[in-house]
């Protein structure tokens, strides 16, 4: 990044702060961005030493399990923070044999399972579509944690689903359970980091069994929305922005991959609900046109997963402890 869009882009950020923070809207957000921007600015500065510290001087949250699943993607850069969440917390990793070798070295500090070992290959061979792997992980993770928790007569409170390829900003915030204990919500960076109590995370180990049999596919017909669900989450905390609705009554609704017409379409729900409730009732919802379902031709995990949250009736929070974003080097180690 040169110097001059450095420039350009610190007094955009430091104009519109100071803009929301006189309207006391969303300044914090955007306070976020500020410190991030400042970080990123400086890919070194950002990688070394500002993300992913260890959490040796936290307190002990032994109610608190932490899932990591998929591929161990840039584990030399996250290792240590993992590593010291579970001398706090327990970690239970469901990841790829190939990973074994890295994680033998640790059977003493994480719990490992593989889900292309002898115990599991049989079943994930008979996965109908490859985007739900990651799905089959967490369903067969979250069983292995139930197990535990049997054979070990405890349960847990809490849950949160984390990365490896994952830059945590605030990673002390990680251990910090006050928001799941008090809201009654999943906290969510969309499917890629979610967090709460097991109420509001445990219903997510029937989500690749919907997937399978449901939605894979079918990223374009219509699912009949629950709009509360959505006016009680927080704007951008899942991809309800993805969904198809009702060309005719979201007349000015255009899908975009990102998040910033989120905002509009959150006004807009507000103001048609009734008239969008109704919609779900209709039993000739085929003869309309819906909006544009965004992802990939087939239905991608972040839409599969928001929209199993809003059947689900769960309300979707945003949490500062999943500040960050994913790392650079995630594609190539």
């Amino acid at each position: 990044m040169s110097k001059l869009a450095i420039l350009f882009h610190l007094i955009k950020l430091v104009l519109r702060f100071i803009f929301l923070s006189f309207k006391k809207k969303n300044y914090l957000k955007h306070l976020n961005q500020l410190i991030l921007f400042f970080t990123y600015a400086d890919k070194e500065f950002y990688k070394e030493k500002f993300i992913n510290k260890s959490v040796d001087n936290e307190s002990k949250n032994e109610k608190l399990a932490f899932l990591l699943t998929g591929e161990l993607r840039c584990w030399d850069q996250s290792k240590d923070l993992i590593l010291s969440l579970s001398e706090k917390s327990k970690v239970f990793i469901m990841t790829d044999i190939k990973y074994k070798k890295i994680l033998d070295e640790y059977k003493d500090k994480v719990f490992a399972f593989y889900s292309d070992g002898p115990d599991l290959i049989n079943e994930k061979n008979k996965i109908k579509n490859w985007r739900a792997t990651q799905w089959f992980r967490f369903q067969n993770l979250v069983n292995e944690i139930l197990a535990y928790e049997k054979k070990n007569n405890f349960q847990f409170n809490y849950f949160t689903k984390i990365r490896s390829d994952f830059g945590f900003l605030y990673p002390e915030l990680l251990l910090n359970t006050k928001r799941e204990a008090s809201e009654d919500c999943l906290f969510t960076y969309s499917d890629i980091l979610f967090s709460g109590r097991r109420e509001f995370f445990l219903p997510l180990n029937n989500l690749f069994t919907i997937a399978e049999e449901v939605y894979f596919n079918n990223k374009d017909y219509f699912i009949p929305i629950n709009y509360s669900q959505i006016l009680n989450s927080d704007i951008d905390a899942i991809r309800s922005n993805w969904f198809p609705y009702p060309k005719h009554i979201l007349r000015d609704h255009n899908p975009s991959p990102y998040y910033e017409n989120s905002e509009k379409l959150y006004n807009n729900i507000k103001e048609k609900k009734t008239e969008l409730i109704e919609f779900n009732q209709n039993n000739e919802i085929h003869k309309y046109k819906l909006t544009e379902a965004l992802g990939h031709d087939e239905m991608p995990s972040e839409l599969i997963f928001a929209r199993f949250l809003n059947l689900s009736g769960i309300v979707c929070k945003k949490h500062n402890k999943f500040t960050g974003k994913l790392l650079d080097t995630r594609k190539t180690k």
